[in-house]
């Protein structure tokens, strides 16, 4: 899949992320649709689902260049088991994170990090724990809710997504998507 880039834009605001399948997409969505009738809260929108691997921030054209035209991932694909709901109060998110997590995630991080220290997009920290977020500015109407149930999220491939500032909430473009390996192979993006 070639970069989908508008080339005419001054910065480009991105982030390399796990998308979800359609499927995926649908369990996360039932999961928001039950917490929403235990809690006020921004409910993050079934098409903006996503873990993110690496938020890059703003990077210019020619940054954004290096980074669409990155080879595959010398990583293997996994599964990730969303089966923990969590609450910071003092942040007002709830999220969804597995209870393990797998070594490929590390190692899927690990070739990320390799590839962007070789180029100059200056990203900022891995994110430690996969996890996707269902709800921003959460008030809870009981003292937390119920359990869902665990979502099942085979991991094929890495996406580098643009996202986009907008009153309504931001608003992410897939740019590109690599394909992640079915058996290990070394662990870095070359």
């Amino acid at each position: 899949m070639p970069c989908e880039a508008d080339a005419t834009r001054a910065r480009h605001r991105v982030f390399y992320a796990l998308w979800p399948s359609d499927g995926v997409r649908a369990a996360l969505e039932a999961s928001v649709l039950e917490l929403a009738q235990h809690a006020q809260a921004r409910w993050v929108r079934a098409e903006n689902f996503h873990i993110t691997l690496r938020f890059l921030g703003s990077v210019s054209p020619a940054q954004l260049e290096y980074l669409c035209h990155q080879r595959e991932p010398d990583a293997a694909s996994f599964t990730l088991q969303l089966n923990q709901l969590r609450y910071r109060r003092r942040r007002q998110l709830l999220w969804m994170e597995p209870s393990v997590v797998p070594p490929e995630w590390g190692e899927l991080e690990a070739g990320l990090r390799a590839a962007l220290d070789r180029g100059s997009a200056n990203p900022e920290a891995l994110a430690p724990i996969p996890h996707v977020t269902l709800g921003r500015k959460v008030c809870l109407t009981v003292p937390f809710p119920p359990a869902t149930p665990t979502i099942i999220w085979p991991v094929e491939s890495v996406v580098l997504v643009e996202s986009t500032l907008r009153p309504s909430g931001s608003e992410y473009r897939v740019l590109r998507r690599w394909r992640l390996q079915s058996t290990p192979a070394g662990g870095s993006m070359k």
